[in-house]
């Protein structure tokens, strides 16, 4: 029996009024006016398709749902006003995206895998549906694949794409993915508008290259620079460290903080003046600012016993610890004893 009932016409016919298997007595379709113009060819063919296949033991099953739940696209951005995008969203746009004129750009991103045949069909899916559901033109969706890992260039023509003017972008020649565009991370040229996708590319002089830019970029906002360093510090771990536990934006997120806290420590007020006029301000703003009105000294010790505790939570080498907070392995080790000492004390 093929039985269908939604929103927008029911369709039931039953197998029960079959004398002999092959013939129907009822078949009662009704629904909305706009469905009634409209022959539904498919559930036609689906009711025949039952006739003959359910008596010799196959399942047929009409419009049946392909997954359970939709799909997601790893990042949608919207440009919410005018035809262009405005020249502070282009600084911080790569190249590809910062040319877009369409106001909705998909974009997927594959950090551990490189141009393959699934994340172009995964992709051609997500642009179809995504625009075809909104009843979009063309021309106001466009997808971007961002790949981290540069694939073999018989590969790249061999999934229909060809280089653009620009190191890095690549668009589609054919029918097929004309609407792509494969943005090569570690080709992208070194500019500033650049370096925040770059933070992520495969090669590591790649996103040295790119962290340095970053430092030069006075206008960021402080939470941004404080996730950026969280980043860079688990990528500067030895090759693999970083993916020996699930990272997650908030656990990058908390190694930032342990570096702004190891940075305020190690520094007085006339040297954060003149290392971080753009956004010193910003990161005081985010309680900081409570360890210097306490007095310097007092400050600098307090700060430091936090990121001691932050990077021990997160299992980091005493040695490293050291590093980044300017102490010594033994001071380190000393911190790490006086709190067991505490901790079992308020047991």
């Amino acid at each position: 029996m093929i039985e269908r009932l939604d929103n927008h016409h029911s369709i039931f016919y039953t197998i029960a009024m079959r004398t002999d298997g092959d013939s129907v007595e009822g078949f009662i379709a009704e629904g909305s006016a706009a469905d009634s113009a409209k022959t539904q060819w498919h559930l036609l063919f689906a009711v025949e398709q039952d006739l003959a296949l359910t008596p010799v033991g196959v399942g047929v099953e009409a419009e049946f749902a392909v997954m359970k739940e939709p799909p997601k696209v790893d990042l949608l951005l919207l440009r919410r006003s005018g035809d262009r995008w405005t020249a502070a969203q282009r600084a911080r746009l790569p190249d590809g995206v910062r040319d877009s004129t369409a106001p909705n750009n998909l974009l997927e991103f594959k950090y551990t895998e490189s141009l393959t045949l699934q994340a172009i069909t995964q992709g051609l899916g997500y642009e179809h549906f995504f625009r075809t559901t909104r009843h979009l033109s063309h021309d106001a969706v466009r997808f971007f694949i961002l790949i981290a890992k540069t694939p073999n260039p018989g590969r790249i023509a061999e999934l229909g794409f060809v280089p653009t003017e620009l190191p890095g972008v690549l668009r589609g020649e054919n029918l097929y993915v004309r609407h792509l565009t494969v943005l090569l991370l570690n080709e992208l040229r070194d500019l500033p508008h650049n370096a925040l996708v770059k933070a992520f590319a495969s090669r590591q002089i790649e996103k040295r290259k790119a962290f340095e830019t970053l430092d030069l970029l006075e206008d960021l906002p402080g939470t941004l620079v404080t996730y950026l360093q969280g980043l860079r510090t688990i990528w500067s771990l030895p090759k693999g460290a970083e993916m020996s536990e699930v990272l997650t934006p908030e656990g990058v997120m908390k190694v930032g903080e342990a570096w702004k806290r190891a940075l305020m420590a190690s520094m007085t007020p006339t040297e954060l003046d003149a290392y971080l006029p753009g956004y010193k301000q910003q990161i005081l703003k985010q309680g900081l600012e409570q360890g210097l009105e306490q007095g310097l000294e007092q400050g600098i010790i307090a700060a430091k016993r936090e990121t001691v505790r932050a990077m021990a939570a997160r299992n980091f080498e005493v040695a490293m610890i050291a590093d980044v907070t300017g102490l010594t392995v033994a001071e380190v080790n000393a911190f790490l004893v006086a709190d067991a000492v505490n901790q079992d004390q308020g047991k």
